[in-house]
């Protein structure tokens, strides 16, 4: 009972500490804000806006203008996007030359408009080149002799897999960040408290007051991660990715399944935390130290990749950024047993709690205070 008795002390402490909950809770909701606004924007840029008005500023093409009226384009005399039509326009056409049509417009404030009237005058171009081949007995298949046609054999889109890699990023590094004032804190914070020598007074295990002290952070851990999954997921189910033809998995089942495969992560996380926050010299290094660490995972989900990530896929990190990917997209990749490394992982946070232990024991740490 001593281990829980430590437990409840440290979460009592971490619960009244409303800078280590704000900490894990802020970074648990703006890391999904973050992903759901950045999805929004690219869905905006997408959006078709609404087209700019058009002047014929010299020139005349009937033909042309009521294929740019019918494509959704306004005239206007008083329009910033001026067009202006060779005065042998109607001549050089007719004898089957080219004709020269020139667009005078701020390509930086309308360079929307200006593309979509580029492409449809270039359009309206391969009409007349094919209706020329025609009047002169030429099939319109000879002016086009090869024609390209990419299919996609995978059954996840490039631009879900990069959103989805993007989160899966945030869900990451979220058992990094939202331990590190907690663990700063049941460390180093209480090392300089000088709370830590009354506490080792007592008749009191080192093993236990270690297991204690990682069984909050780990709480912490494994509470914020599943916060900012569940937000991230529900605010993903709002966000625009319907416009960008993005489907992703946001139900209960895939929120579940991404937590389950983080917890082994979380404890490891946990352990290296306590340790670290041991071995500091004093709070402000242990913040340092852990802050530092929670750049690991960011830094490798955005170096792993195809066969990196493949050959990764047996460690701790790797294995989450290729595992999280099955329940968002629904794709199906081979993978290391989830049971191997899992164990692996709660091996290793053993192994590291083993030397925190160690460390707790000798009479060197409270010479730090």
């Amino acid at each position: 009972m001593r281990l829980w008795t430590v437990y409840a002390k440290e979460m009592t402490e971490t619960l009244r500490d409303r800078r280590s909950l704000f900490s894990a809770l802020s970074y648990s909701l703006l890391g999904p804000l973050a992903v759901v606004f950045t999805v929004n924007v690219l869905a905006a840029a997408t959006r078709p806006g609404a087209l700019e008005p058009v002047a014929v500023c010299s020139g005349e093409a009937r033909e042309l203008v009521a294929h740019l009226t019918a494509a959704g384009f306004t005239l206007s005399p008083d329009a910033a996007i001026c067009l202006h039509i060779s005065h042998d326009y109607s001549t050089r056409v007719a004898e089957g030359g080219t004709a020269n049509v020139r667009v005078l417009a701020d390509l930086t404030a309308s360079g929307t408009t200006v593309d979509k009237l580029q492409s449809e005058i270039q359009r309206y171009a391969r009409t007349l080149a094919m209706q020329r081949a025609l009047a002169r007995g030429v099939a319109p298949a000879v002016l086009v002799p090869i024609a390209v046609d990419v299919q996609n054999t995978s059954s996840v889109s490039r631009r879900a897999e990069v959103i989805a890699r993007l989160l899966i990023v945030f869900f990451l590094v979220t058992p990094f960040f939202v331990g590190v004032a907690a663990a700063a804190d049941a460390t180093a914070g209480e090392r300089e408290r000088r709370s830590l020598e009354p506490l080792l007074c007592y008749p009191l295990r080192r093993s236990s007051l270690v297991l204690g002290k990682w069984l909050a952070v780990a709480t912490v851990g494994a509470a914020g991660t599943a916060i900012c999954v569940i937000a991230g997921l529900m605010l993903m189910q709002r966000s625009a990715l319907p416009e960008l033809g993005v489907r992703l998995e946001t139900g209960l089942e895939a929120a579940v399944t991404v937590t389950a495969l983080l917890l082994p992560l979380t404890m490891l996380v946990a352990a290296v935390q306590v340790a670290i926050g041991l071995l500091a010299a004093s709070y402000k290094d242990a913040q340092s130290y852990l802050t530092l660490l929670a750049f690991v995972p960011a830094i490798a989900g955005f170096v792993l990749s195809g066969e990196r990530l493949a050959a990764a896929s047996a460690f701790p990190i790797g294995f989450e950024l290729a595992a999280l990917a099955a329940p968002l997209l629904g794709s199906v990749t081979a993978l290391p047993p989830f049971a191997a490394v899992a164990a692996a992982e709660l091996a290793a946070a053993a192994l590291v709690l083993w030397l925190a232990t160690a460390r707790l024991s000798g009479e060197r740490i409270l010479a730090q205070v």
